[in-house]
């Protein structure tokens, strides 16, 4: 019994959290209803009556700022909360709130979309000119290679022309199985050839390689 009592006579010193009260007024001393409460020292936010006052439970004990707000205006007041006490507060919406819009950065996209563009349009410039220049080149040689075809014999004609069309290059097994000419004749039209400087004649052992001269081809 005794301990039920010692137990009753510390119940009133025990700690407990404190209640924060008050109202919100506007810059001409105006009720504030329907205000948007907030303390920084605990978690939620709280809304005054149609009146504009307000009640907060169970805030913690310590220094605590207390804020309201209400469409553009808001203001705060920095109380210390002491434990198991209920302090009266005023706030006065005297400060303007500026919610400033995100800024979007639509420069760099709409660099990085030009600069692409740009480059599209160097590549297909560049290409046009490549093939041009290519163009020119090939009918520039393909008139050379025909003025020296109508000089060569039928055999180093025909010689020549494989040569042609086999990337200007082949061995000499090659070249007699596809005209037809005889070991002897196709030694002689390459001996000629080669004197006359459009083709040269590369020995690697029993393999003999044939390939078109620079001078030829126009390079």
């Amino acid at each position: 019994m005794k301990y039920i009592l010692l137990l009753l006579l510390l119940v009133p010193f025990v700690a407990a959290d404190a209640v924060v009260k008050g109202v919100v007024i506007d810059s001409l001393d105006n009720l504030v209803g329907f205000a948007e409460i907030k303390l920084d020292c605990m978690e939620g936010t709280f809304t005054t009556d149609k009146f504009g006052t307000f009640s907060v439970s169970n805030v913690p004990s310590g220094p605590c700022r207390v804020f309201a707000a209400f469409r553009d205006g808001g203001g705060f007041e920095l109380v210390d909360i002491q434990s198991n006490q209920t302090i009266y507060i005023e706030l006065k919406l005297d400060k303007t709130i500026v919610n400033l819009p995100k800024q979007h950065n639509y420069l760099l996209p709409i660099l990085v979309f030009v600069v692409f563009v740009l480059a599209v349009l160097a590549y297909k410039f560049w290409k046009k000119e490549k093939r041009l220049e290519k163009a020119v080149k090939a009918e520039s040689h393909s008139a050379r290679i025909h003025d020296v075809l109508k000089t060569l014999k039928p055999k180093e004609r025909s010689v020549v022309e494989f040569l042609l069309q086999n990337d200007n290059v082949g061995s000499q097994a090659k070249i007699r199985h596809s005209t037809g000419l005889a070991r002897t004749s196709l030694a002689r039209c390459l001996t000629d050839l080669e004197g006359k400087n459009i083709v040269s004649v590369e020995r690697l052992g029993k393999l003999v390689k044939v390939r078109l001269t620079d001078w030829f081809l126009g390079k």
